[in-house]
């Protein structure tokens, strides 16, 4: 079932967090992975990631890729190089997240790290 873009508005604010980036770091994290990468893979979203000799692919709903990168798009804090950072409990951890938008492509592809 696809969603449409007032859907998607309706369903988060530009400061919550969508789910999605929490599962991700729950599974990159199980590998040992720190880094991931978002990026249109039609009709989806890709979410890539791995470490050593492990690597997975996750594949979103185009509406779910789109709420991750509208929240990264938003949490820019340099726009001149299309950067930002947020940070993240998990697991009554914090996490701090670094990411880079895609200057070219606007914000359909994004690299993230996080320590």
């Amino acid at each position: 079932m696809r969603k449409s873009r007032g859907k998607i508005e309706e369903r988060l604010n530009k400061d919550q967090l969508p789910p999605q980036l929490i599962g991700i770091l729950a599974d990159a994290g199980a590998i040992g992975a720190t880094a991931f990468r978002l990026e249109p893979n039609p009709p989806y979203t890709m979410a890539s990631f791995a470490e050593g000799e492990q690597a997975c692919e996750i594949d979103f709903e185009e509406w779910s890729g789109q709420e991750m990168l509208k929240y990264l798009a938003s949490q820019v804090t340099d726009s001149k190089t299309k950067t930002g950072r947020f940070v993240v409990e998990y697991n009554g951890k914090r996490y701090a997240y670094h990411f880079t938008l895609d200057r070219m492509r606007g914000p359909k592809q994004a690299d993230v790290t996080w320590t």
